[in-house]
């Protein structure tokens, strides 16, 4: 995260562990994340298709993805992982996999900085704007 958030990447990251609102449902905090990101990111190992937070989250986004009719999701690929150990709930990610380009985190050191900045890229590209909820509305 320090290679994207503060001085070195300028972008702020929405992560459970600082972002999350205490004493609401996680359900409640990933709808909020999900919906005040421009971009989402998921890092795609065995322990993410194993979790049910983290089907929720991508579920979540993808949907944000259909309603502003943008790619809003940004995958990244932790380690090898063949599509016969993604289960069948993934289906959606399984068709992102196969249409869309993905980064692939480099196990050798020498390539890691060239894909950090593949993905500050990609989180910057072609940013969509956020909806204005009626709240921001009234404050302007």
């Amino acid at each position: 995260l320090p290679n994207l958030e503060g001085p070195a990447g300028g972008l702020q990251i929405c992560h459970h562990g600082k972002s999350f609102v205490p004493g609401n449902t996680i359900i409640e905090n990933i709808i909020a994340c999900v919906a005040k990101s421009r971009r989402s990111v998921f890092v795609l190992s065995a322990h993410f298709v194993k979790s049910e937070w983290c089907h929720y989250e991508l579920y979540f986004a993808s949907h944000q993805r259909l309603a502003w009719g943008s790619d809003s999701v940004v995958l990244v690929l932790l380690e090898p992982l063949p599509q016969y150990l993604i289960p069948s709930k993934y289906y959606q990610l399984k068709s992102m996999m196969g249409r869309h380009t993905y980064l692939e985190w480099p196990q050798e050191r020498a390539k890691q900085r060239l894909f950090w900045a593949n993905l500050r890229a990609a989180l910057q590209a072609d940013l969509p704007k956020a909806p204005v909820t009626h709240g921001e509305e009234e404050r302007k």
